[in-house]
């Protein structure tokens, strides 16, 4: 039944999202178009994260998210939205209940679980220069990425939105290899500089963990520029609400 959902989904979306539509902002959104604007395929970055395969609704809901944006296409200039593209989390959309981090606890929701491929898309954003316009930190520490480089994502309350603000078109790319995600963004000519992601954490007073994430630029291996990217804030780490296990990080594949 869930595969029928799916595959129903898949091509209400390829008949719906082969032109891009303009914002209020007058920002037209990313697209998927038969004839790609990218010929000779670059990759710009990557990142990845594994999920506990045992998780089948949650699992469900991470393919089906990972589908979706797989071969969205960003113009220079366009600003790209998860919850536009993605669309609401509902049943008729093909998403399941599973369980969501709300609130530092966790509930089963519509769409539970696609907060890992927002967050897996965010640093991949982040490594491929694009501009940051929102994104939101969760409420505690999550077990897939490390704390600061998490991005939740709440249809019609928190979003992931981030510009090309590049000189060429990119694609969003991703694939799924057991229970591992991978997002690239790849476009047609390599970045002219090298990006890395840093984060320095301290205790608060309160005992709430601050952490502060920088993004770097770098040109034969010497730093030339450096920017805040995210200061959140995170009740002091403890036991994972998903998986009963401590609280580890996602690795940031190889450029």
């Amino acid at each position: 039944m869930k595969t029928a959902i799916l595959i129903g989904w898949l091509t209400l979306l390829q008949l719906t999202a082969l032109q891009p539509v303009d914002s209020p902002q007058q920002q037209a959104t990313p697209f998927r178009s038969a004839s790609s604007a990218i010929s000779a395929v670059k990759t710009l970055s990557s990142y990845s994260t594994s999920f506990h395969s045992g998780q089948e609704d949650r699992n469900h809901n991470i393919r089906l998210a990972s589908a979706i944006l797989n071969g969205i296409e960003i113009r220079p200039g366009q600003t790209f939205s998860f919850n536009q593209t993605v669309g609401e989390r509902r049943e008729q959309t093909g998403f399941v209940k599973a369980p969501s981090l709300e609130f530092g606890e966790k509930f089963d929701v519509e769409g539970g679980g696609i907060c890992l491929v927002s967050s897996v898309v965010y640093n991949a954003a982040l490594l491929s220069g694009m501009e940051i316009m929102e994104r939101y930190p969760h409420s505690r520490q999550i077990p897939y990425l490390p704390a600061g480089q998490d991005a939740t994502v709440d249809y019609g309350q928190k979003d992931l939105r981030f510009k090309n603000c590049l000189t060429q078109t990119v694609r969003i790319e991703t694939s799924i290899a057991g229970d591992r995600l991978v997002v690239r963004i790849t476009g047609t000519t390599p970045l002219p500089y090298q990006v890395r992601l840093r984060t320095d954490r301290s205790l608060e007073a309160d005992g709430m963990l601050r952490v502060i994430a920088y993004r770097e630029y770098a040109r034969d291996g010497r730093i030339y520029q450096q920017e805040v990217v995210s200061n959140d804030l995170y009740p002091t780490p403890r036991i994972s609400v998903f998986s009963g296990t401590p609280l580890e990080g996602g690795v940031p594949m190889p450029r």
